[in-house]
């Protein structure tokens, strides 16, 4: 494959003009890198969301809008401090994979939808 070359002029300090050829970059399919991350993002997503339904039934949570626990069974009575904090980090990871979702449509969408603009939807 034949490369492309750009054509530069540098001016050296005694006003001397040397001409260099430099490649220019591949052309990148931003929309293509967009859909293949969304794709890895989606299949985190279903994979986090079938460990935390799984933690669910295990330890039979019941949880508010907030993914706050309001009910559990524990074998111990110290098991619930530890629940919880496997619980808060699995909310974590689900939220940050969603935040990094979110951001990756508003992405996909400025490219590919026309008038789609940050500023059009605040």
């Amino acid at each position: 494959m034949a490369q492309k070359y750009e054509t530069l002029f540098r001016v050296s300090w005694w006003n001397d003009k040397t001409q260099v050829a430099e490649p220019l970059a591949e052309p990148v399919d931003r929309e293509a890198e967009l859909r293949e991350e969304l794709r890895l993002v989606d299949t985190a997503l279903r994979q986090l969301n079938d460990e935390m339904r799984d933690f669910r039934t295990v330890h039979c949570l019941r949880t508010n809008d907030f993914n706050q626990i309001t009910s559990m069974q524990s074998a111990s009575i110290t098991g619930r401090a530890a629940v919880e904090r496997d619980w808060r980090g699995y909310c974590a990871r689900a939220h940050q994979l969603l935040v990094k979702h979110n951001g990756l449509l508003r992405e996909l969408a400025i490219l590919t939808v026309p008038g789609f603009t940050e500023e059009a939807q605040r």
